[in-house]
């Protein structure tokens, strides 16, 4: 007859190779034998977190508080289950009990640091990987954060050293090799990141975190991408305010080029191209997705949500440009064109962004509502102009509402989902 330990052993086996649903099988098996077993207990909460069922994870960790009240696994789950789900100070506060109850285990020190690279406090995150470091320096976790923390601090020589150290302890881990990838991305470092990517790609198929990495570095192989790239990296490194007030400065930075350009007519070809920046740095993703698909491989690593994305971009710029020729070939600033360019530049923005940030798929209503509003608005001003040929005042709220999506997604009222 076989022991509860026996399929405990099943269980961790099949979730660390990424089946959690068979090991919640096995797990169940080991849970009948023994129902108050602390890491059977555990490992089911790890199976639901993976499937991100967090109302059984929830049952299962206050099953492992209520038998097993002094330790400090149960506590430091929920910490765990609070990061997942970006719960930070809900995490933090769960986490510091479980180092008050036990503060000589390095995976929690891990998930305390866990949490500071979210918020983006990159010294205090490497304090606490440190920490984890004295009390197992093989420590997986502790490394790749270590990896994270001295590269979005610019320590070059450091980082180098941390790279290698992860990779010594742990070179069959698919994790490291993508998140080593990510930081000599962001090195431009190219085709040393698409050959981690690949390796990473090829411990672990199925990793999201790899294959957008792999996808990025192709596509940084166009020099104008990899610089919308860097920028993207530069703002990474700060948190959501200082994102914000760089945006803003940017942006008044070009309202301040545009009056100069009416005093002086040669400034207008530079204010042009930094409207032109601005706008692409919105697109660039869907926008380098759909010079990707001309790409052999680069076509297959994408994801379907990734190609609706780019058709939509493709399609939205080819109704641009033509719409463009249109009002230039007739002339006139009430016609169909001038609309129908507005319209198609713009609308692409969110309605990409259904797709590639994930609000499709897990039902946002917030940027569903307006970019639905903005479509039937659009809609509703290019029949009113084609069939009265003047422009109403839709076309001024249109602009407001799209100008007020952006600015939701700035201040991150709007966020990002996991596709």
């Amino acid at each position: 007859m076989n022991t509860a330990e026996h399929y405990l052993e099943q269980g961790v086996r099949l979730r660390t190779t990424n089946k959690p649903q068979e090991a919640i099988a096995e797990l169940t098996k080991a849970l009948d034998l023994e129902p108050t077993h602390e890491f059977v207990l555990a490992e089911l909460v790890l199976c639901y977190l993976a499937l991100s069922d967090y109302t059984s994870a929830n049952f299962f960790t206050d099953e492992i508080c209520h038998y097993h009240p002094k330790s400090a696994l149960g506590v430091y789950l929920k910490a765990t289950m609070a990061l997942q789900k970006d719960q930070l100070a809900v995490a933090e506060d769960y986490i510091r009990q479980a180092i008050q109850l036990n503060p000589f285990v390095a995976e929690f020190w891990a998930v305390l640091s866990a949490i500071f690279i979210q918020r983006k406090s990159w010294n205090e995150a490497l304090k606490y990987v440190h920490k984890g470091l004295e009390l197992e320096p093989d420590n997986n976790a502790c490394l790749n954060y270590q990896t994270i923390c001295l590269n979005q601090l610019g320590h070059t020589e450091l980082l180098q050293d941390s790279m290698e150290e992860t990779l010594y302890n742990n070179p069959n881990d698919a994790f490291s090799h993508a998140n080593i990838g990510w930081a000599l991305l962001q090195n431009q470092e190219v085709e040393q990141a698409k050959t981690h990517f690949a390796e990473a790609l090829r411990l672990d198929p199925n990793m999201k975190f790899a294959r957008h990495g792999m996808i990025e570095s192709i596509k940084s192989q166009n020099w104008i991408y990899r610089q919308f790239l860097a920028f993207s990296f530069f703002l990474s490194k700060h948190n959501g305010l200082v994102q914000l007030a760089i945006i803003i400065g940017l942006m008044m930075g070009a309202n301040y080029l545009g009056d100069l350009s009416d005093q002086y007519p040669w400034i207008l070809p530079i204010y042009l191209l930094v409207v032109v920046v601005f706008y692409v740095s919105w697109i660039i993703e869907p926008l380098g997705n759909l010079f990707l698909r001309l790409n052999k491989f680069g076509n297959l690593a994408l994801s379907p949500t990734e190609k609706r994305a780019s058709e939509i971009v493709g399609i939205g710029l080819v109704g641009g440009i033509a719409s463009t020729v249109y009002y230039f070939a007739t002339g006139a600033r009430a016609t169909v064109g001038w609309i129908g360019l507005l319209f198609c530049f713009t609308i692409i923005i969110p309605l990409s962004q259904c797709y590639s940030m994930g609000f499709l798929k897990n039902r946002k209503w917030l940027p569903l509502s307006i970019t639905g509003l903005l479509m039937l608005m659009g809609a509703f001003n290019i029949i009113l102009v084609t069939s009265l040929h003047k422009v109403s005042n839709f076309i001024t709220y249109y602009e407001y509402l799209f100008v007020a999506y952006l600015w939701l997604i700035n201040l991150g009222v709007i966020k990002d989902e996991e596709i």
